[in-house]
């Protein structure tokens, strides 16, 4: 499941829409300043080695169905539909070579929304990252579009975003 937030808190000049937010939110993600905080925030950190990848429509409308009319305001009421929640993704097949925090998983599916300003980080089929995600094997995202996702050349781990000025090292992932 997608959860995206438009609202900010405390003061506005802490989110900016170009540069590098310090510690802020930008477009609706928030942003780490710091390696210990993308491991911090992260349910899964792991090395992978991307298999394949495949695009799909997920429908993020996960209200509850069922006749009590709390749990289900349609319930009883005559041509009521709830709104599609249809989000196109693009799902990652990622080997699992390494994990460096969250549950050991061999394969590790990794959704990330297309068609908007915020697509997630563009992985290459056959290429090695260092990713930080939120979730689990079956559904993980990364943590945002431009902080998530490190390809792994040799013992360094390059940001795939320009955007990202966050260094991570090997110490910062076994400290």
């Amino acid at each position: 499941m997608f959860a995206l937030s438009g609202c900010t808190q405390g003061d506005p000049a802490s989110s900016r829409e170009s540069e590098e937010p310090a510690g802020a939110v930008m477009a609706d993600y928030p942003w780490y300043a710091s390696a210990e905080e993308l491991i911090a925030a992260s349910s899964l950190v792991i090395e992978g080695h991307v298999r394949g990848s495949w695009e799909d429509d997920v429908d993020l409308l996960t209200g509850p169905s069922g006749d009590d009319p709390e749990m289900n305001p349609c319930a009883g009421v005559p041509d009521c539909a709830a709104e599609s929640g249809v989000m196109p993704v693009l799902i990652y097949e990622v080997a699992v070579s390494r994990t460096w925090s969250g549950a050991d998983e061999q394969t590790v599916l990794v959704h990330t929304p297309r068609g908007t300003a915020s697509d997630g980080p563009d992985l290459t089929v056959g290429e090695e990252y260092l990713l930080f995600l939120a979730g689990d094997a079956s559904i993980a995202h990364p943590l945002n579009p431009d902080q998530a996702a490190y390809q792994v050349v040799g013992d360094i781990y390059v940001p795939t975003s320009e955007a990202n000025t966050v260094t991570v090292a090997l110490a910062a992932l076994t400290g």
